[in-house]
């Protein structure tokens, strides 16, 4: 009994050496060694693309456990909150083993002062080196989200700034770029340091995809060694292209991009129903008593609504705000804007147009309801100045901004003609000419009217003051409204200004022009009022005049790419306003018949109260 009790003891004994010994051995033959939560996005990819790890949950096991020249990476669990703390005494003993070393957003480093971790404020990431493969000098990468540790070092690889550019910082780096190092080398060990969380890049969807391939083989071949991992590591980004840059789309591919991006208001909850209605008032702090005012400004980049859509009742969100945070989301944009719905109103009857979904010519029509009738964004009071004109937004009466209304007013003439109906004609034609009476005697109405002082000194002063607003931006498509209402009544007050504002328009280009987001955008808005006016001058049997016209779009030509983006900026294409031309020349004309008269339709002259 005792002799068979020390065999088993004995046979115990000697698996465990062995077991040991093979651990041992395990550890000092794997190249890299972790330590990191296991849903780390580079500890996943690792494992996805095949690549030997092991991984431990703190830095104190993962350097205890490495052989000796082991590449050890110690990665940002805390991040953002906590940054990653290791004891001189674990140093030591890092360097000591002579490990190749990959340390992210440390509290300390020796014999550097680290200050306190701080977001970025409009700086981006900028690589500041050559000796990357795969990247070059100069090159922007979208960190989102970022957070980092402020420290000085002589050469980083990556560094934060403030630059100019889409791609490439075409000015350089700023001369405080040196405190903001996000990876850089230590001289004396070689060590790699990031000085924020690097290992997110799939969470925070840090791009481009080529360049962060890129970064990661290069620091992977540091970590492991001439003979170690070859290769690029690759993954598939949470949010993607559906095609490379140089795929052909194939058949059928714009039917889905416009099934996708339909959907997609739905699935992101912006179609408000009356429970999101309640969160938005919730919000913005609206009551009856004050949603007809100017409140004060909140933040309203703000978290997707909770409740679930609705159907267009009560509006439609402005959309997703660009900012993304350090786990990938981006906040969407609280505002009931009124050009935004009567935009999507259009967006969503071409959808039914072109596939028989019920859903989206429901809120097509609610959204047009909802801006005109139900919104309390719509004036519609004769007594009062801004009779005719749009709010901004609930809980915002202040700026009167006429390229806001006639997005509006394009949404609500294209839906009009989808659907084939006249029930919004009324509303629309008021709108038209309550931004037509406020318009002054040149033709241009200037980028904005607060409404306060409308309301106080009448609207007759900005219909007889003498502005000058060189920016096709604000007044490019307004004067196309005013051409189209033209075209269905025949009221030559609305051609005669307007073919006056677009002649000083014109005699200004290109060098009086003063542009907003890009000069390539203004030609393309003045190509919707010049294609209009081309069309009541024939009507008139005046010529065509067409060389304006020509003018601008050969411009606009030269200065677009194969793919439609803009070689000027990285704005609006050329090829949207193409067909949103071609579609407001196609408006059904069955809305306002040509023979009957301005007074047969809605008595513009009373509207405009030219009489009282």
């Amino acid at each position: 009994m005792i002799r068979g009790t020390s065999n088993f003891f004995m046979a115990g004994l000697l698996f465990s050496v062995m077991l040991s010994f093979l651990s041992c051995n395990r550890h000092n033959s794997v190249k890299l060694i972790l330590s990191c939560e296991k849903d780390n996005d580079l500890f996943r990819t690792l494992m996805n693309n095949n690549i030997a790890c092991l991984r431990f949950d703190n830095p104190e096991a993962a350097i205890e456990h490495a052989g000796d020249g082991t590449g050890v990476m110690i990665l940002a669990d805390g991040y953002p909150g906590k940054t990653t703390s290791l004891t001189q005494d674990l140093l030591s003993k890092a360097e000591k083993k002579k490990l190749r070393m990959f340390i992210e957003y440390p509290s300390s480093i020796p014999g550097m002062e680290l200050l306190t971790p701080r977001e970025t404020n409009l700086e981006r990431v900028v690589v500041t080196t050559d000796s990357i493969p795969g990247i070059f000098r100069m090159q922007i990468l979208a960190f989102h989200g970022c957070r980092f540790v402020p420290v000085k070092t002589r050469s980083p690889l990556l560094a934060i700034g403030k630059v100019a550019g889409f791609d490439r910082a075409v000015y350089g780096l700023d001369d405080n770029s040196e405190s903001g190092s996000i990876l850089f080398r230590l001289p004396a060990t070689g060590w790699i340091i990031s000085t924020t969380k690097l290992s997110q890049f799939i969470t925070a969807r840090y791009a481009p995809k080529a360049a962060m391939r890129s970064l990661w083989s290069y620091i992977l071949h540091y970590l492991t060694g001439e003979d170690g991992i070859s290769g690029e590591l690759n993954w598939i980004p949470d949010v993607r292209p559906s095609f490379g840059k140089d795929e052909q789309p194939g058949p059928g591919s714009a039917r889905l991009a416009v099934e996708r991006g339909i959907d997609w208001h739905k699935k992101a909850k912006l179609i408000l129903s009356n429970e999101g209605w309640n969160e938005y008032r919730t919000l913005w702090n609206l009551n009856d008593s004050n949603i007809h005012t100017t409140v004060p400004a909140i933040d309203n980049a703000a978290p997707q609504p909770v409740s679930m859509p609705g159907d267009g009742t009560f509006g439609v969100l402005e959309g997703i705000a660009s900012m993304i945070d350090e786990k990938g989301n981006q906040p969407v944009r609280w505002w009931l804007r009124s050009d935004s719905n009567g935009e999507s109103s259009l967006a969503f009857a071409l959808r039914w147009m072109m596939d028989g979904d019920k859903f989206s010519k429901n809120v097509a029509g609610n959204l047009l309801d909802w801006l005109y009738f139900n919104s309390g964004l719509f004036q519609n009071d004769p007594s009062r100045a801004n009779y005719g004109l749009l709010l901004w937004a609930p809980g915002n009466a202040q700026a009167l901004y006429q390229d806001n209304d006639v997005k509006a007013i394009l949404g609500c003439i294209g839906t009009s003609a989808v659907l084939g109906t006249d029930k919004w004609n009324e509303v629309l034609a008021k709108n038209i000419l309550g931004n037509f009476r406020t318009t002054g005697k040149n033709g241009f109405r200037g980028w904005r009217i607060e409404n306060p002082e409308l309301l106080s000194g009448g609207w007759r002063k900005y219909n007889e003051r003498n502005t000058i607003q060189l920016q096709p931006h604000y007044e490019a498509w307004t004067w196309a409204s005013y051409l189209w209402l033209y075209d269905k009544t025949g009221w030559k007050p609305l051609l005669e200004k307007t073919r006056n504002g677009i002649a000083m328009m014109m005699a200004a280009y290109p060098s009086g022009w003063r542009w907003t987001n890009g000069l390539q955008q203004e030609r393309g808005r003045m190509l919707l009022p010049l294609a209009w006016l081309i069309r009541a001058m024939t009507d008139l049997n005046t010529g065509n005049g067409s060389g304006l016209s020509r003018r601008i779009w050969q411009n606009a030509r030269m200065s677009q790419a194969l793919s439609g983006k803009s070689l000027v900026n990285r704005g609006t294409a050329i090829w949207l306003l193409r067909l949103a031309m071609k579609n407001m020349v196609r408006v059904k004309r069955h809305l306002y018949s040509k023979t009957e008269t301005a007074s047969q339709i809605y008595c513009i002259p009373a509207i405009l109260h030219f009489s009282d």
